[in-house]
């Protein structure tokens, strides 16, 4: 419960300093994979922090806790731009 409580306070912490808090799509998809390959993936759960995958995976202020980590927390400042938005030039 405490680390939950701990992930909850990292997102809103990301939320109100307009950081994005979901992760994306493609992002939580590799991770999941990662964490599905992992010796430390029992039950849905990881081992070392006992975080549902699936949800972890999905906030963008999580990491893996393993050391090193098999993944990292997104570092983008603020909410990352839309591709559709983008131009070249």
């Amino acid at each position: 419960p405490f680390r939950l409580a701990a992930a909850v306070g990292r997102a809103a912490g990301r939320f109100f300093a307009g950081r994005s808090v979901i992760a994306p799509e493609d992002v939580r998809e590799h991770r999941l994979a990662i964490c599905r390959f992992c010796p430390h993936f029992e039950d849905e759960q990881c081992t070392i922090c006992t975080c549902y995958a699936a949800a972890k995976v999905m906030l963008s202020g999580e990491q893996c806790p393993d050391k090193p980590p098999r993944w990292n927390r997104l570092l983008f400042s603020k909410k990352p731009p839309n591709p559709n938005e983008l131009t070249n030039g």
